[in-house]
């Protein structure tokens, strides 16, 4: 079994997507869904996201390849300022506070492994890969109280927790309470 990072093209936009969507457990279509405008679709929304990420010289994108196979990715990015909370909407004010707990970080906003190549190490290769970008600052991410695998994963490989923010769900119908803020110190 051979694990192969890339960097995604615009032809990877269908891959980024299910990327985005396992990660979050539905939120990014629960946002994707929201944002619509007009006649547009959720599909057309996604695929817009995904372009922005790509294209964004802040972010470091990888899809995981295991046997030429997409097996999942990475989107992560320097947190560099707090964000104020006021004028954002409840739910997004969740996420931004725990980020704001993290400036300074090099922050992993998504990482998935698809079901069917977790256990074999892509999920460490791809933390390795940001562990890498991180240089000297320490790497910091979120995961759902109730996300066992993912939290085992982490501790696994450095990651301690350092706080738990409630979940704002709104009409998003997400398991769990919290999401736990988890820490790594740079290597």
């Amino acid at each position: 079994m051979s694990i192969e990072l890339k960097r995604p093209t615009l032809a990877d936009v269908p891959t980024l997507r299910m990327i985005f969507s396992t990660a979050s457990e539905g939120i990014a279509d629960y946002f994707w869904d929201k944002s619509r405008v007009a006649d547009q679709t959720i599909d057309d929304v996604a695929e817009a996201r995904m372009v922005e990420k790509i294209m964004d010289p802040k972010n470091s994108c990888w899809i995981a390849f295991v046997d030429g196979k997409p097996a999942g990715g990475i989107l992560s990015y320097e947190i560099e300022d707090r964000i104020p909370l006021e004028e954002l909407t409840p739910m997004v004010a969740s996420f931004v506070a725990f980020e704001n707990e993290a400036v300074g970080t090099y922050y992993i906003n998504v990482l998935s492994v698809f079901p069917q190549f977790q256990r074999r190490g892509v999920g460490t290769k791809l933390i390795e890969q940001a562990r890498k970008e991180a240089g000297n600052r320490d790497l910091s991410l979120a995961v759902s109280d109730v996300n066992e695998p993912a939290k085992a994963t982490y501790a696994s490989t450095g990651f301690k927790y350092q706080g738990a923010f409630p979940k704002v769900k709104e009409d998003w119908d997400g398991e769990g309470d919290d999401w736990f803020l988890m820490v790594a110190p740079a290597a």
